[in-house]
């Protein structure tokens, strides 16, 4: 991925760091469909991360995509239920 830390590729993903304007280059390359936020809430803060999504100059609603709608979409998908 241009821009970005790249930590691992497989087919179907890739984990890598990134910062608000890369974020904006990601949407632009790959399309909003196709990114999942994540975070190292084990190490950092979310909002490190976090922020670097809300302030991307990208349309709220590929925030919404980014930030939680792709991943219950794929999990809709693979039948996966959240615990109750």
């Amino acid at each position: 991925m241009p821009g970005a830390d790249l930590y691992w590729r497989r087919e179907d993903s890739t984990v890598c760091n990134t910062n608000s304007s890369r974020s904006v280059r990601f949407v632009e390359l790959y399309g909003a469909d196709r990114l999942l936020f994540g975070s190292d809430m084990s190490d950092l803060p979310v909002g490190w991360g976090l922020g670097h999504i809300m302030y991307a100059r990208i349309s709220e609603a590929d925030k919404r995509k980014i930030l939680g709608e792709n991943l219950q979409r794929l999990m809709a998908k693979y039948a996966i239920r959240p615990r109750s």
